[in-house]
């Protein structure tokens, strides 16, 4: 894994420097950001200790190491450099989230939302900080979807069912499956059209009869048993019943997250000022969608940014100025963790949290 790491590394590096004309030895420092693990992993460090409780890394502190001991063709002894985590599971990638949207430094109170795999999510203003990591599932990723791929050229990004061609792809390539933001979007859809219900049962094709349009009924079929959905059929693009369902544990751990560090700092969903929501995920996420299915409080409609690669960003801030980087390492000081693992109030608001009713 580290070899990869170092290998891919290399591979963007003689990308970067081919494009600017420039030599890979002229780089003198580097600052890198990510999870717990990766960290662990790219700096050769064993992570064995973050997969069992307490979950504690071996590290959080920034890290300096030279280029010659990781094999980083920049300068021999060149720097590289690591932002400090906050936990086992949330890394200086959301430090550099935070430090590029700028919620630390605001007064009124701000959600970060950075959804993958684990879901982080931050909340706070210049006075707190409080954090969690979630558990979502790989379905935001694409992964564990029946015709999931991530966000690349030829996923279908969004869904609109009133018109003829009932998807887009990125890059208006040919559909080659769904990614997370198209998963979502199709949920939305679903909900809006009768296909499934607020339970987030799937309608099969007698059931249908009645409730769905015409047009829109000759596209429920079964596969193996189970209910699915045509995106397209000459692609065989689909969404199952399963998918919904691995949707649904999904934002159901998104949102008892962000109800948790809202009981935390004794506050209600409309006390948040703004909503900014990182990483690949968001890139293409119509937020309309993610309220329709209550992945983010109704609420808050009106109120989210995109920041895209706010890891990228907060990054680059921290190489390029000295005061970014001690901001970013005041932020990671001062945040406050919550272990969600054994919390009983995260299990019951999470339970309550899957289907497609506003949550109590």
């Amino acid at each position: 894994m580290v070899r990869s790491f170092t290998d891919s590394l290399t591979d963007m590096l003689h990308s970067l420097c081919k494009n600017n004309s420039l030599e890979s030895r002229q780089i003198h420092e580097m600052m890198v950001v990510g999870n717990t693990i990766m960290l662990h992993l790219f700096l050769g460090v064993s992570c064995a200790a973050i997969a069992s409780a307490p979950y504690i890394p071996v590290f959080s502190r920034t890290q300096r190491v030279t280029a010659d001991l990781l094999g980083i063709p920049i300068r021999p002894y060149g720097r590289i450099i690591t932002l400090p985590a906050v936990s086992g599971y949330v890394g200086a990638d959301i430090i550099a989230d935070v430090l590029a949207c700028g919620m630390y430094k605001e007064e009124s109170l701000s959600l970060l939302l950075d959804i993958g795999t684990n879901g982080e999510i931050v909340l706070g203003n210049a006075k707190c900080l409080v954090c969690c990591s979630t558990a979502a599932g790989p379905a935001f990723e694409g992964a564990g979807i029946t015709c999931g791929m991530g966000g690349v050229a030829g996923a279908i990004d969004r869904v609109d069912l009133n018109k003829e061609r009932v998807y887009t792809t990125i890059c208006n390539e040919t559909p080659k499956g769904v990614c997370g933001s198209g998963l979502v979007s199709a949920a939305a859809q679903f909900l809006k059209h009768g296909i499934i219900e607020t339970s987030g049962r799937m309608k099969n094709k007698t059931e249908a009869e009645g409730f769905v349009k015409p047009d829109l009924q000759t596209r429920i079929f079964e596969r193996d048993g189970k209910t699915a959905f045509w995106l397209d059929e000459k692609h065989d693009v689909f969404i199952t019943q399963k998918d919904i369902r691995e949707l649904q544990l999904a934002k159901g751990a998104i949102y008892a997250g962000v109800k948790v560090l809202c009981h935390k700092l004794e506050i209600s969903f409309a006390d948040i000022d703004r909503v900014y929501l990182a990483g690949g995920f968001g890139n293409y996420l119509d937020t309309s969608d993610a309220i329709a299915i209550k992945l983010i409080p109704e609420e808050l409609v009106g109120k989210i940014t995109l920041i895209g690669n706010g890891a990228g960003s907060g990054a680059k801030l921290a190489l390029l100025s000295q005061n970014a980087f001690e901001a970013a390492e005041a932020i990671a000081a001062r945040m406050e963790y919550l272990e969600l693992s054994a919390s009983k109030e995260f299990s019951e608001i999470f339970m309550d949290s899957m289907d497609f009713r506003q949550p109590q």
